[in-house]
């Protein structure tokens, strides 16, 4: 195998499913901190939050799955422009426990994680 063959782990990849495949969806918090509440009270404020978001946005969702630093979704979109506007909707209010803030308020976009 020459260099230009490698096989590169960590290369990106990018794929477009194809109308009514599936796709799961990895959200990890700012530097994976344990920034979610693992109780019963935030478990309904997420599933009260999917269930806006497919009001707006008809998308499948078939599962969702939360720990303190991370929440995986299986959805089906019926396009790539409908996932990606269901998850703007979705990511802020489930990061920030259901509380919507303005981002500058969240600290998004300075600092860095150590």
């Amino acid at each position: 195998m020459d260099q230009d063959d490698e096989w590169t782990p960590h290369a990106p990849r990018t794929s477009v499913p194809a109308p009514g495949w599936s796709v799961e969806v990895t959200t990890r918090t700012t530097c994976g901190f344990y920034l979610l509440p693992a109780n019963s009270q935030f478990a309904r404020i997420m599933v009260g939050i999917l269930a806006k978001a497919q009001e707006k946005y008809p998308v499948q969702v078939h599962a969702a799955v939360a720990a303190r630093n991370h929440y995986h979704l299986i959805l089906t979109p019926d396009d790539l422009e409908q996932l990606a506007d269901f998850m703007d909707y979705v990511q802020p209010p489930v990061m920030w426990r259901g509380e919507p803030r303005p981002k500058a308020e969240a600290g998004i976009g300075g600092g860095y994680c150590t």
